[in-house]
């Protein structure tokens, strides 16, 4: 009989959210009360206050805590905080490992000051790498630690430290270091060429899930919904990068991975495991001889790519701390030059970005497209706020001719795939594009009611007029939502911002509906126009409509504008 493995919860598929949830937890006023009903539901009802889940979000009027029950179920079940007292199945109190009830644990701490991809990275590699699953036979295994095992048998067999979604999800979360690793390699092999050699490959998948369902009491969904959050939280420690909707052993990674699959099953009991779990799990790389393998490992790697870097020197090289420090730094420069790279590749991409443009329009969370390896683009549950800026984000990366770099322009996290982890932070413009002629300064918004003026029309003009205090280009501001408040139109149509010691800023702020700029969009590529910068033409004529209309003749030149823009065969 099958059973899968899951790691984290369906119901917080993904990772990203979980730092800056419980950075909300720390500083809620009922900090340490995480159970019971109550405090569930108040607990949802703040993570929504914050945004931490959007108000918008399966919000009915019966609110049963569901979030607050999955994000407290998610926080300890990483080491993030003490278990609940009394939490079912477990043998042991939180006072017996060194805590109190739903307390932070160091674990927890360093991670809500954690301030850098990398170091977010690690914690969670700390966090996966423990054993808290458990055995038949009375042990218990990390699945990452598996996982491992499996993609460098696969290396050892293929020469491809990879595995397709569908593999992952019927081969790997199904089994477990009791399994001979050779075998699950060979069954996952065994598919893959079934599949290469099938003519229907989408339908080769689904057909492959119901055959397994037959010896599965659960539902067959389950391998899918089961898989898709699990590979969420592989790839936040670091160790893998996306290819399709599968995932790949970053070569870089090859000596941590060996390092860390050398020990697959723990005989110590839960309470030791977790008591361990707490205060960060160690990793190979804190003793000096691993940490040196690593940083060889990823030496090659950029010597192989051709990325230049500066050698450690011998006081680098002391101690596991000083090693460690240099590959962070190196790890940097190397996900500095893969941006670049993926930067580069928006172009191609553009009939994907539109397609996300298209989801965020409709409110759909999810598109059939036209792919053999990825079946559909998706938007995760609540995190459509932070797509809509990193949709932005790809846009104007394909636009290309940018002056700043590719994470220069963004002020929001990826992980090591490009996708958010995040929406950009308080007190910052979302991106920041900066071309030969100009800045623009680009924010959006999903909001819709009245609630947007309050929220958006400040913000938006003092982050214009702050970059126009200082800089000697001219600054526009470009603000994109499904649809405006009047309000908040009437801000940008008046166009002033008063700054310290009396400083009047005119300001140029031009609002596009996402269709709008969606349809310019499509438009410019689909006549090939991009080499002509044809955007930054329309926002300075769509800004100098604003001076010759009031609010609503404005907004109507607008659309008159984009109606010229992609109905003619030049720009204007």
């Amino acid at each position: 009989m099958i059973t899968i493995w899951h790691y984290g919860n369906t119901g917080v598929r993904s990772p990203t959210r979980i730092p800056q949830a419980l950075k909300a937890y720390s500083e809620w006023s009922r900090y340490g009360y995480l159970t019971g009903r109550e405090n569930e539901i108040a607990f949802e009802d703040y993570l929504r206050e914050v945004g931490v889940v959007p108000k918008e979000e399966n919000k009915t009027s019966n609110n049963d805590g569901t979030y607050g029950r999955k994000f407290r179920f998610v926080f300890y079940r990483s080491g993030f905080i003490y278990l609940p007292k009394g939490a079912r199945g477990v043998p042991f109190s939180p006072e017996s490992i060194g805590g109190s009830s739903c307390q932070l644990t160091p674990l927890g701490r360093q991670l809500i000051q954690a301030d850098t991809d990398e170091a977010i990275e690690e914690l969670f590699l700390r966090s996966a790498s423990a054993a808290i699953f458990d055995l038949p036979d009375g042990t218990h295994f990390s699945p990452l630690r598996w996982v491992l095992a499996v993609m460098l048998k696969m290396h050892e067999k293929c020469g491809q430290a990879y595995l397709s979604f569908p593999e992952f999800a019927v081969c790997v979360q199904t089994s477990n270091p009791l399994f001979d690793v050779s075998e699950v390699v060979d069954r996952v092999l065994l598919i893959r060429n079934k599949r290469a050699a099938s003519t229907y490959k989408k339908q080769f998948d689904r057909n492959l899930y119901v055959t397994e369902g037959r010896d599965y009491k659960g539902k067959a969904q389950n391998f899918r919904e089961y898989a898709d959050t699990n590979l969420r939280y592989m790839r936040l420690t670091g160790l893998f990068r996306t290819r399709g909707r599968g995932i790949e052993l970053k070569p870089e990674k090859f000596a941590l991975a060996k390092a860390l699959s050398a020990s697959l099953v723990s005989k110590a009991d839960l309470k030791t495991i977790f008591q361990e779990l707490v205060n960060g799990p160690e990793l190979p790389t804190d003793e000096i001889a691993s940490a040196m393998d690593s940083l060889r490992n990823l030496m090659d790697e950029l010597k192989a790519r051709n990325i230049e870097f500066e050698a450690p020197s011998e006081d680098d090289m002391r101690s596991a701390l000083a090693i460690n420090r240099v590959r962070r730094t190196l790890e940097r420069t190397l996900r500095q030059q893969e941006e670049k790279e993926y930067a580069s590749i928006q172009r191609s991409k553009w009939r994907e970005i539109n397609d996300y443009m298209e989801l965020l329009i409709s409110g759909r969370d999810r598109m059939q497209i036209d792919d053999e390896d990825v079946e559909e683009i998706a938007i995760p549950r609540g995190e459509a706020p932070a797509y809509l800026e990193w949709t932005l984000w790809r846009a104007i990366l394909a636009l290309n001719h940018l002056k700043n770099l590719p994470y220069e322009v963004r002020n929001f996290n990826v992980d090591s795939d490009y996708f958010p982890r995040s929406t950009a932070a308080g007190g910052m413009p979302d991106l920041v594009a900066e071309f030969d002629s100009c800045i623009v300064v680009i924010e959006v918004t999903l909001s819709t009611s009245s609630r947007q003026q309050a929220m958006e029309g400040s913000p938006v003009r003092k982050h214009v007029a702050d970059l126009a205090a200082t800089s000697t280009k001219p600054v526009f501001g470009l603000f994109v939502a499904n649809s405006f408040d009047p309000n908040t139109i009437d801000d940008f149509h008046r166009g002033v911002w008063y700054g310290e010691e009396r400083k009047r800023f005119d300001l140029h702020i031009v609002p596009l509906t996402l269709r709008q700029f969606r349809d310019c969009f499509s438009s410019i590529f689909s006549r090939n126009l991009e080499d002509k910068q044809p955007l930054l033409t329309l926002l300075k004529l769509c800004d100098q409509d604003r001076g010759n209309n009031d609010l609503y003749g404005w907004q109507d030149s607008i659309a008159q504008r984009v109606k010229t823009f992609i109905s003619t065969n030049y720009c204007f």
